[in-house]
């Protein structure tokens, strides 16, 4: 099964996204930063994942938007998101799951905080998405919980079923 462990962020602080209703460009509508996407596993590993999960310990903290962007870079542009304040806070939590998950230094380096808001199949008018990735952005949101999805692929989009949790201790 495909999985990942990530904070889900509520769907009312995206209302900037409808600058990117353009065509070839498919946004999403479940709003998360990804701390460690797992890729195909085993039953037996998600059961191993969502038990370790239960005892990471974090209080709750605010995540804020920062910028958008464009992952690979803005002259290849196939995804584009809402960059988010690395804080320590966060950091400690992430440190965590690295540890459940074995994360590599390689997938710990290249780790920058975000939540993506659309995926790019083609782009008709390069200069106006560029101008649209300088928007100012802002908002935040509580982080109380994490979560382990099980992610099924279709035709429609991702469907995500929660496997398990690890919730704030305040």
């Amino acid at each position: 099964m495909r999985c990942f462990i990530a904070i889900e962020a509520p769907k009312e602080l995206f209302s900037f996204q409808e600058e990117f209703k353009l065509k070839g460009i498919k946004l999403v509508n479940n709003y998360h930063l990804t701390i460690s996407f797992l890729g195909e596993i085993s039953e037996e590993k998600a059961e191993e994942i969502k038990k370790k999960l239960v005892n990471v310990s974090f209080k709750k903290f605010k995540l804020e938007f920062t910028r958008l962007g464009a992952f690979p870079n803005q002259e290849r542009i196939r995804v584009i998101w809402a960059g988010l304040k690395d804080t320590e806070e966060f950091q400690n939590l992430k440190k965590q799951i690295d540890e459940i998950t074995g994360a590599n230094e390689d997938e710990k380096s290249l780790f920058v905080p975000h939540i993506t808001i659309g995926r790019v199949k083609f782009i008709e008018d390069k200069k106006k998405l560029t101008e649209k990735l300088k928007l100012k952005i802002s908002g935040a949101f509580m982080v109380e919980e994490v979560i382990l999805f099980k992610s099924t692929l279709t035709e429609k989009g991702p469907i995500y079923e929660v496997l398990g949790k690890a919730s704030s201790s305040s």
